[in-house]
């Protein structure tokens, strides 16, 4: 378990998603064998029809319909791209992998920014910034306002970006985060799910640049809500 209470919590994950490849399930142990030394990831899982790799913090998976890269509490901002990036150039050196059209390629973070005070600031911050409900919907629904949260989906150039965020005590943030032992009393949750659609076949730096673009931009968004609500 993992103790964390003043720095970002975030974990990360990249999936890749392709037009079903049968030549795929023709290889699983050949295959796992050499992703686990490339990866450098011990464990692994093999069923009918995926491969898993993983150690305590880290995993990647391929099947005949998809393939990604998971990491929960990565040390640094760029570890998760990193490693995403290089697992994704690794599989395309297989070469039976034999690109087939890439039908969606997303990255969704999971960010929780500790917050120094009590919930009950915290949510009258995000009130005030983010969103507050109209007068009409509180006459019309009556009570009081005692916890807020908000989804809000967005179009970027040719690629989307669905977000959810929102203040959160520790019982909350245990559910997100339940590898941490540890977690701050109260902190500021961001979700942000970053994908493109029907891609075809790009040559795989063109797939991993967007990788990259889609994680940089989600910590960058993340960190503009913090400064927004948390200052």
């Amino acid at each position: 378990m993992t103790s964390v209470k003043n720095a970002v919590i975030s974990h990360h994950i990249f999936e890749m998603r392709f037009k079903p490849n049968a030549r795929i399930l023709d290889f699983p142990g050949q295959w796992t064998e050499y992703l686990s030394a490339e990866m450098n990831l011990p464990d692994w899982r093999i069923d009918i029809t995926r491969m898993d790799l993983y150690d305590n913090k880290n995993q990647a998976f391929l099947s005949f319909k998809n393939c990604g890269f998971v990491s929960a509490l990565p040390d640094t901002k760029n570890y998760f791209e990193d490693q995403a990036s290089k697992f994704l150039r690794t599989i395309f050196k297989l070469k039976e992998f034999k690109s087939t059209p890439v039908t969606r390629l997303g990255v969704r973070s999971t960010f929780l920014n500790p917050y120094p005070g009590d919930f009950k600031s915290l949510f009258e911050k995000y009130k005030s910034k983010v969103i507050k409900p109209a007068d009409e919907t509180m006459r019309a629904l009556g009570g009081e306002l005692i916890d807020i949260g908000v989804p809000l989906n967005f179009k970027d150039g040719d690629a989307y970006f669905n977000t959810m965020s929102g203040p959160m005590t520790s019982l909350q943030i245990k559910r997100f985060f339940p590898i941490i032992e540890t977690v701050p009393e109260v902190g500021l949750f961001f979700e942000i799910d970053y994908f493109k659609e029907n891609i075809g076949e790009p040559e795989v730096e063109q797939l991993v640049l967007i990788l990259k673009t889609f994680s940089q931009r989600s910590w960058q968004k993340m960190e503009s809500l913090s400064k927004l609500v948390l200052e």
